[in-house]
């Protein structure tokens, strides 16, 4: 999904000049700063925050101000941009597809995954650039990493998918007890809607349990997208405290 701003709307001079100003302390900037702002019907507040945001991480320059500028979600494209820098990411190809997308930040949480498996490609780049929930998608994949699932077969499986949310509900709880295998993601992926529940015994399907009742059963867990400070943050239960070395790994 394309911004519905284009760079010919923003010349440079007018771009440089915005830039100049921001970076300017002096009452005058400031207020040409807001006032341009409005006359292009951009959200002062928004567009400002999101700026502040990759300043405090020492990331504010010319490209990314633009890169900004231009994004429907000023904040969310910060959010990419920092997640990128954070992960040694923030190259030409990547801005790019954070540039095309309207949810960045879940365009950087994938790039973020697929790097982590050297899954990082110029398709692979294309491809969720189709793609509109990418959280969804991030968290999937995940958990495919956690259970050293994720391959390019698999990737591909889940971009296929056309609605995620209830295979998502289900994967929760998966770090706790690590079951998750081939047999079971073919079958959550297959057959989203069909009633079944796990054997932790033999770790196979069975067809028994409702999928509503099924998710509370194993939600111990759960994975929300993140900020720039860390990648996906776990709830842990109580009883689970014992250290994941790939969690930390993606956190670094």
């Amino acid at each position: 999904m394309l911004s519905p701003l284009t760079k010919k709307q923003y010349d440079y001079p007018t771009v440089f000049q915005l830039y100049q100003h921001f970076k300017n302390p002096t009452r005058t900037s400031q207020a040409i700063f807001q006032i341009t702002l409005k006359q292009l019907n951009i959200k002062t507040f928004d567009f400002a925050t999101a700026l502040s945001r990759i300043r405090d991480k020492g990331m504010l320059n010319l490209e990314n101000f633009s890169l900004i500028l231009l994004h429907p979600s000023p904040f969310e494209m910060a959010s990419g941009l920092i997640q990128l820098q954070n992960s040694n990411l923030l190259n030409v190809e990547n801005k790019k597809t954070l540039e095309k997308h309207a949810c960045p930040s879940g365009v950087a949480l994938v790039l973020r995954l697929l790097q982590s498996v050297k899954l990082l490609t110029s398709e692979n780049r294309a491809a969720i650039q189709e793609k509109n929930d990418l959280h969804s998608i991030a968290s999937v994949l995940f958990k495919l990493y956690y259970a050293g699932l994720f391959t390019q077969k698999n990737f591909d499986h889940v971009l296929a998918h056309s609605h995620l949310i209830p295979i998502n509900n289900l994967l929760r709880g998966f770090d706790k007890h690590p079951i998750l295998t081939p047999l079971i993601f073919e079958k959550l992926m297959h057959s989203p809607q069909e009633k079944i529940s796990l054997c932790y015994d033999t770790n196979e399907l069975k067809k028994l349990t409702p999928l509503s009742n099924l998710s509370k059963k194993i939600s111990n867990l759960s994975i929300y997208s993140c900020g720039p400070a860390s990648f996906f943050p776990i709830h842990q239960c109580k009883e689970d405290k014992k250290p994941q070395t790939k969690i930390a790994e993606l956190n670094r």
